[in-house]
């Protein structure tokens, strides 16, 4: 159906279907402006008579600043929601094991590719929509991302409420070691950010120049270190129209971090 030269759904698309469309969707909005909102309304609420949800949110953001390092909050509801299992439905994504795991070790998983916006490790291992609980029982998985996602208050108890934590040398170390447990997991996405830049079809570009501190700790700490592969991590469902000049794209990015970066210092320090 076609309307002002937009096209839209049929409408009599079956209700499974709507609900695969919103889970994805919703999480496409929030992984782009989730944060930011969050700050925003926050901003807001101090010129408001709810000045003080905003001054509470900064004083729990202080007081539990270093939980994302820690193995974060995960909430079982959260993790196990059909939410999530909706979303998984939406692609559909499926998670395939082919080796059994002894829990009597810890484990670093290195997953690649990141994909446009990561969601195939997402819905893999940050909830539990692809059933990793049944394939790997008694394991438990946390997925690690970019550092500044934990900036915003209110936005990091969110990724926290899922298996989600801080991708930085402590939380790797209190997961792996220090929490003293056993059958523990870190996903960590080794090629960064930068590679969902390279998300073309029929293309996997993996970057590991000066990321290979992942590597460091295993060895030091005697982590078993394993590798994910994602298949159609970029189905042509999803192709764009940007410029693949990668050079003038890491161009951009790299400006893009730099600018962050400044952003968040003067909104921290």
């Amino acid at each position: 159906m076609k309307f002002l030269g937009i096209s839209f759904a049929p409408l009599l698309v079956p209700l499974h279907r709507r609900l695969e469309t919103f889970a994805v969707a919703q999480w496409c909005i929030l992984f782009l402006v989730g944060g930011l909102f969050c700050f925003l309304f926050l901003l807001y609420l101090l010129t408001t008579s709810f000045y003080w949800v905003t001054i509470l949110a900064y004083i729990w953001f202080y007081i539990d600043w270093h939980t994302s390092h820690r193995g974060g909050r995960r909430s079982k509801w959260m993790v196990t929601s059909r939410f999530w299992r909706h979303m998984a439905n939406y692609f559909p994504a499926r998670l395939h094991k082919t080796a059994d795991l002894d829990l009597k070790h810890n484990y670093m998983f290195g997953f690649h590719p990141h994909g446009v916006m990561g969601i195939g490790a997402f819905i893999s291992f940050g909830t539990d929509a692809t059933d990793f609980s049944k394939k790997f029982p008694g394991l438990k998985p946390t997925l690690l991302i970019l550092s500044q996602q934990f900036y915003f208050p209110l936005w990091r108890d969110y990724l926290m409420s899922v298996a989600i934590c801080d991708v930085n040398r402590e939380s790797v170390d209190y997961t792996l070691g220090k929490c003293g447990e056993s059958g523990n997991a870190v996903i960590i996405v080794v090629g960064g950010a930068i590679e969902s830049l390279e998300a073309h079809p029929n293309s996997h570009t993996l970057y590991l120049k000066g990321r290979k501190g992942f590597v460091k700790r295993a060895i030091i700490h005697g982590y078993v270190l394993m590798s994910l592969l994602l298949i159609a991590s970029f189905i042509p469902l999803f192709r764009t129209h940007l410029n693949y000049d990668m050079r003038s794209n890491r161009l951009r990015y790299n400006m893009l971090k730099t600018t962050l970066y400044l952003y968040f210092f003067y909104i921290y320090f």
